[in-house]
């Protein structure tokens, strides 16, 4: 695996895990279980800025794969597979605090 590539997973998952531990510690420790939710403009605008960085890495990885649909195609895919996982840790995460249910 290409070291850009790594690095661009290693950015989305430790931002992500960093973003919800400063949501759950807000939520649970400090602010009470009252406190209601971080809210989202907050939550997500936080959050574009480190899957850009992570996109740009993905891109970065396979500039130089020869056939143009290969690289677009492992593009989309890891970036594919990237709102995949972050939409079901996000949700696995709302349903297990009890913020959400299904």
């Amino acid at each position: 695996m290409n070291t850009k590539l790594r690095l661009a997973w290693l950015i989305f998952f430790i931002s992500l895990a960093c973003l919800l531990a400063i949501e759950y510690t807000l939520r649970f420790n400090l602010l009470g279980v009252s406190y209601t939710h971080f809210n989202e403009i907050l939550f997500w605008g936080s959050y574009i800025p480190f899957a850009g960085i992570s996109a740009y890495f993905v891109v970065q990885a396979f500039k130089e794969t020869t056939p143009v649909i290969k690289r677009l195609s492992l593009i989309s895919l890891n970036i594919g597979l990237g709102f995949i996982l972050l939409a079901a840790i996000t949700l696995f995460y709302g349903i297990e605090t009890g913020m959400d249910s299904l």
